[in-house]
């Protein structure tokens, strides 16, 4: 379930802090937390428009809380989300053709950048084929799985 902006007052106020920093990791939630975000006046609060808790470990991975600023930890968090991609396998729930792709029930689907660059019979051949096409992007410097 998405939380309500009084969900968002009620977690900056619990967290007690001078800044806050809000991964809503969903694109439905930017929004409210963002509604949020403008009413709470006990502390500054930015929200970063993640859509996917991939783009939050990414940016989270980058910050210093001990030496840097808050914006030179936002500026790190920016910079990450502008050169991510993100990927994700899911099994399919029914037969489609999905961005040309032809989807058939308990397919595992290779999805990256909100559209379907594959779909196979088995996790492997999935995970597989979803790599190649985003090396296909150009080379990367890092890769995370989870």
């Amino acid at each position: 379930m998405n939380p309500s902006a009084k969900d968002f007052l009620r977690a900056f106020e619990e967290v007690s802090a001078e800044n806050i920093i809000v991964f809503p990791n969903n694109g439905n939630v930017i929004l409210t937390a963002e509604q949020a975000s403008m009413t709470y006046e006990g502390a500054k609060v930015t929200v970063v428009k993640s859509k996917s808790v991939v783009e939050c470990y990414s940016a989270l991975g980058l910050l210093d809380l001990e030496n840097g600023s808050l914006e030179d930890n936002l500026s790190c968090i920016e910079d990450s989300l502008n050169n991510l991609i993100c990927a994700e396998i899911s099994t399919a729930v029914r037969d489609s053709h999905n961005n040309g792709v032809e989807v058939h029930s308990g397919d595992y689907i290779g999805i990256q950048g909100g559209e379907v660059k594959c779909a196979k019979p088995t996790l492997m051949d999935a995970t597989i084929a979803l790599f190649a096409s985003i090396i296909e992007m150009g080379e990367k410097s890092a890769i995370t799985v989870f």
